[in-house]
């Protein structure tokens, strides 16, 4: 400036550039590049005030986050009481069948070797597994309604009278009330009613006939029946295999349905052991 001194020379300063006047000179002076683009970005202020906002969304993203996660598990923990509480049912309605069981000597283990000789048999005959996991839970605890049965009855070491023979034909019944109750076990209940139905039609409590017996009832008095036949009981000594093979054979389209007893059969090996004319028409064709 005019009348103000200079630490430079005259001869060794730089000459000044004269200020651009059009927006496409600044942009090209590295200066006025600079300063265009501090002039573009914006107020320190309002930076601070954006970041500070982002980090407040941060937050309250992770605290949603905390939210959702701790909501997932508040959802399944319901979930896993429930599940858990149908294992306990599912246990607690077995040991009470183990318990009818536990009540005469001669009939222990009975519900759970019927249950197993009906897994066999769904496996045999290629039953899915839902319908498998029905009837075999029906079989683990068919005989639960005979805790409402009178010991002086259910105990009894000769053979009943016809009274006391209508007094335990109420045991279906009476376990399928019973079980109807449990989710696990109410899809087999009428496995479990009608567990004593014959094939001919004069079974109880109904007196269903042929195929209108439901077919894990079915499955379960085939199982059931070469228990009972195998066991000893008071009144009677139990049977051979063979014995109880060969009477099978003959109550198969009578008190059995033929079909099943021809695959329990062939489970067992003992097809080829039998007589043809032991067997019924369906069965030796």
């Amino acid at each position: 400036e005019p009348g103000q001194h200079h630490p430079w020379p005259a001869n060794l300063r730089r000459p000044r550039r004269p200020a651009p006047q059009l927006h496409r000179d600044a942009l090209r002076h590295p200066r006025w590049r600079r300063r265009a683009h501090r002039e573009q970005r914006q107020p320190r202020q309002q930076r601070c005030v954006q970041r500070q906002r982002a980090q407040e969304s941060g937050q309250e993203a992770k605290a949603r986050g905390r939210q959702l996660h701790e909501s997932t598990f508040t959802d399944f923990r319901p979930a896993r009481n429930q599940i858990a509480l149908r294992k306990q049912t599912r246990e607690a309605v077995m040991a009470l069948a183990d318990a009818v069981d536990d009540r005469d000597p001669y009939t222990f283990g009975h519900c759970r070797r019927v249950a197993e000789f009906a897994a066999e048999l769904c496996a045999h005959m290629n039953f899915s597994p839902d319908l498998t996991d029905e009837i075999v839970l029906a079989a683990r605890v068919h005989d639960v309604g005979k805790i409402g049965i009178r010991d002086a009855v259910l105990l009894k070491p000769s053979r009943l009278t016809p009274e006391e023979f209508d007094h335990i034909k109420q045991h279906p019944d009476i376990g399928a009330r019973l079980t109807a109750r449990f989710p696990d076990f109410s899809r087999g209940t009428r496995y479990i009613r009608h567990h004593h139905e014959r094939w001919d039609g004069t079974g109880y409590p109904s007196g269903l006939r042929a195929n209108d017996i439901p077919l894990g009832a079915r499955i379960i008095a085939v199982a059931d029946t070469y228990d009972a036949m195998t066991s000893t009981r008071p009144y009677r000594a139990g049977l051979s295999d063979e014995a109880a093979h060969t009477e099978m054979a003959r109550v198969a389209g009578e008190q059995l349905d033929p079909e099943i007893v021809a695959a329990w059969l062939d489970l067992r090996g003992w097809s080829a052991a039998i007589e043809p004319a032991a067997l019924p028409l369906r069965l030796a064709a």
